[in-house]
């Protein structure tokens, strides 16, 4: 399956890197972006989301923050958040 990052994800990912320094920001882009790489073959691989409770809006969890993705006829990657932060709409 595809993987296809919206541009919110690909703002909100470019913001959270610009709070670490450089080598932080490198290793979590380089651990994030593997786990998304996998959704293209375990697409269930992340938990449903609690706030929606809707089987194809789920969660991968890594180090403090959401990547929060859609299953449809591609996997889109919606948001990545705080882990403190609860989600109000997608």
């Amino acid at each position: 399956m595809i993987v296809e990052w919206t541009d919110s994800a690909i703002d909100e990912f470019i913001e959270i890197l610009s709070k670490h320094t450089k080598s932080i920001a490198e290793k979590i882009a380089g651990e994030i972006s593997i786990r998304v790489e996998r959704l293209s073959e375990f697409p269930e691989k992340g938990r449903m989301v609690p706030e929606f409770n809707a089987n194809h809006i789920r969660e991968l969890i890594y180090k403090g923050y959401r990547v929060i993705y859609i299953i449809s006829d591609k996997i889109y990657i919606a948001h990545i958040r705080n882990s403190r932060q609860q989600l109000t709409d997608i």
